[in-house]
């Protein structure tokens, strides 16, 4: 039987622009976990973005293209594809590869926000990066993308039209991503294994929002989610035909009022037909803030990652054990962990009971519904 979330939650969480009440409200005078011990935003008192561009000289950039070969149009040569697992005749521009350098050594990010390193009065951790593995990171992203584009982006077709970018997802869960900030907080990470970087080298999609509902019902669901205690991975998708131009970018925190977000340059893959399959991996990597992932070659240099494994072990010493993540929504949905030892565990952090008329096992078992009837219509395709 399809449950309906208002059949369980309450009405107000599914209004616009109010504050969710979801799982929570299962329990009694519950506080919004999302207000526990949360990171700390810097003041938005950065130079602006352009006066860095125009300052900016990549050291990791080369005429040779970060050490592949590049053709007369400024596009990657068959040795970066083949190295980053792309198909033989992709063209991503090289000046793609020198937005990701750019954004990611000079402009503030979720990667070096927290890898200031208090010289000149930085506001975040600027050239942090010892060496970027471009095809690495290009190698993990294009994995993600071929998972969610597929049915949409098929081999030996050249062009995509305004109808087929709308066919595109509006979002995705997925797991195997591994963020060290939530590894090291969950206990699945020693300090001495941080490293400052993202691992989606093995991740799988396992769902899929194919309507502006399904996008909705999702972002819910990770609210609720979070509020007793299950991290959700995943990201929402915006694949409109404004995002196939330079000047639109995707907001992001407090950096975007700055001018910061990621903005590669989409004129180079312009052409008089409609967009190409390059165009909108690129507006994929827009949609996931061109951050540099860990793997191959890449490194954060000893004293940002210094200054980054200080901050996650004083957060974690100072963050109330009640704002502290346990399981992934993945090993719920599949019975890994238990989400009646995650129910119990929140009701002894908050001193909280019951109510009368509940029981463990029946506040598990409403949640749990409400989660495989989302899963069964939102579940990823095998490939």
């Amino acid at each position: 039987m399809k449950i309906s979330y208002n059949s369980i939650l309450t009405k107000q969480h599914y209004q616009k622009h109010t504050k969710s009440e979801g799982f929570a409200n299962f329990l009694p005078n519950t506080p919004n976990i999302n207000s526990i011990s949360q990171t700390t935003t810097p003041k938005n008192d950065f130079v602006s973005s352009s006066s860095i561009d125009s300052l900016y000289q990549a050291k990791f950039t080369s005429q040779e293209g970060y050490g592949y070969s590049v053709d007369a149009k400024g596009f990657m040569g068959a040795d970066f594809n083949k190295a980053a697992g792309l198909p033989q005749d992709f063209k991503i521009h090289k000046s793609t590869l020198d937005a990701i350098v750019l954004h990611n050594q000079k402009h503030p990010n979720y990667t070096n926000s927290l890898m200031e390193t208090k010289k000149d009065n930085q506001l975040f951790g600027e050239d942090s990066f010892a060496n970027i593995d471009l095809a690495d990171t290009i190698k993990q992203y294009y994995k993600i993308f071929d998972q969610i584009s597929a049915g949409v982006i098929s081999k030996g077709k050249e062009f995509y039209s305004n109808e087929d970018l709308a066919k595109m997802p509006k979002g995705y869960f997925s797991k195997d991503k591994k963020m060290d900030h939530f590894e090291y907080l969950m206990g699945r990470m020693s300090s001495d294994e941080i490293d400052g970087l993202t691992d989606r080298s093995n991740e799988k999609v396992t769902h899929v929002f194919r309507t502006a509902q399904d996008a909705d019902d999702a972002r819910k669901l990770i609210n609720d989610l979070s509020d007793i205690n299950v991290e959700v991975n995943g990201n929402f998708l915006d694949f409109s035909p404004e995002v196939m131009t330079t000047e639109h970018t995707i907001p992001y925190m407090w950096v975007s009022s700055a001018g910061y977000d990621f903005k590669p340059d989409m004129s180079v893959y312009d052409n008089e037909q409609d967009y190409t399959k390059e165009q909108i991996f690129v507006a994929f990597l827009k949609n996931e803030q061109g951050l540099v992932l860990q793997g191959g070659t890449t490194r954060i240099t000893d004293e940002a990652l210094s200054v980054y494994k200080n901050y996650q072990i004083i957060t974690k010493q100072d963050r109330s054990e009640i704002g502290i993540p346990k399981a992934y929504y993945d090993e719920i949905l599949s019975g890994k962990k238990d989400l009646k030892d995650i129910l119990a565990r929140i009701l002894k952090l908050r001193n909280l009971e019951l109510k009368k008329d509940q029981t463990l096992e029946g506040l598990a078992n409403k949640i749990m519904d409400i989660l495989k009837e989302f899963d069964e219509r939102t579940k990823a395709r095998e490939l």
